[in-house]
C-alpha cells in the first residue's frame, strides 16, 4: 500500500516514478518511430526493381498436363504524366505484369507450344500484354530445354529480336513432372490490377 500513501512532508516517490516512466515512454517512442521509418524505407525500395509475385499461383490444365501452376510477377513502373493545364501530375506509377513463372510441367509437354493470355473480369477479349511493333494479346513459346518464343503465326524466333512477340526473355528447365518456364515481358503495358484470369493452352508445334 506504499504506492497509495501521500506524504506532503517528504519527496514524492510516485512523482519520481512518473518522471522515470515519462522518460522511458519517450525513449520507447523514439525507438518505435525509428523502427517504423526503417520499415517504410524498405518498402520504398520496391524490391530493388525486381519482379515481385502478385499471385499465389493459378492451377491450370493443358492438353499435355492435368496440373500446371502459373504465377504472374509484377514490376513497378514509376511514371508521371502532367496534362495541360492541370499542374499536378497523374499516374504516379503502376505495377505491370513483368514475368510469368510456369511450374509443374510434365515431360509429356516437351516440344509442345504453349499459348498464354490474360483476362480481366468482364471483357470478351484478352488483355494486351505489350504494343511494341504490334498489339500483343498472346505470348507463345515452345517448351523444351532450349525453349524459344513463337510469333503469333507460329514461327520460332529468338527472344528480343522481333516485334512479333511480347516475350523479351525466356528460360525453360525440363524435368519428369516438375519442369519450369519463366517468361519476361520487357515492354509490358498490362497493369497487374487488370488481371483477373490467366489461360494456358498447349498444342503441337
Amino acid at each position: 500500500m506504499e504506492i497509495l500513501k501521500f506524504d506532503s512532508s517528504g519527496p514524492s516517490r510516485p512523482r519520481k516514478k512518473n518522471s522515470t516512466s515519462r522518460t522511458f515512454l519517450v525513449i520507447m517512442t523514439v525507438v518505435a518511430v525509428g523502427a517504423l521509418g526503417s520499415t517504410f524505407a524498405a518498402n520504398i525500395s520496391l524490391n530493388g526493381g525486381a519482379a515481385v509475385e502478385f499471385g499465389q499461383g493459378v492451377a491450370v490444365t493443358a492438353a499435355c498436363d492435368a496440373s500446371i501452376t502459373v504465377t504472374p510477377g509484377a514490376t513497378f513502373t514509376n511514371t508521371a504524366e502532367e496534362p495541360t493545364p492541370i499542374p499536378s501530375p497523374t499516374n504516379l506509377g503502376t505495377f505491370k505484369v513483368g514475368t510469368v513463372t510456369i511450374t509443374g510441367i510434365d515431360v509429356a509437354c516437351v516440344n509442345k507450344v504453349f499459348k498464354l493470355q490474360f483476362w480481366d473480369i468482364s471483357n470478351a477479349a484478352a488483355r494486351t500484354i505489350s504494343s511494341t511493333g504490334a498489339t500483343h494479346i498472346m505470348a507463345k513459346f515452345q517448351y523444351k530445354s532450349a525453349c524459344v518464343p513463337f510469333t503469333v503465326g507460329g514461327v520460332a524466333t529468338t527472344a528480343g529480336t522481333t516485334a512479333d512477340t511480347p516475350i523479351t526473355a525466356l528460360s525453360c528447365t525440363e524435368a519428369s513432372a516438375s519442369g519450369t518456364a519463366v517468361l519476361t515481358f520487357g515492354a509490358s503495358i498490362l497493369n497487374a490490377t487488370d488481371v483477373y484470369k490467366v489461360t494456358l493452352e498447349s498444342g503441337a508445334a
